[in-house]
């Protein structure tokens, strides 16, 4: 009987602390990056993200 009912608030409790929603950020507040270059003027190289 006392398994049965931690197995009940169990199962009630664990999507509540698994959720994925807490932490969500929005597109706009990540940096994503689709492309690196790489240039070689004559001073040193320079990386371009964008």
């Amino acid at each position: 009987m006392k398994r049965n009912i931690f197995l009940l608030l169990f199962q009630c409790c664990t999507p509540i602390f698994l959720s994925g929603c807490w932490d969500s950020r929005t597109l706009q507040n990540l940096s994503i990056i689709s492309g690196i270059a790489i240039d070689k003027d004559d001073s040193p190289y320079s990386l371009l993200f964008s």
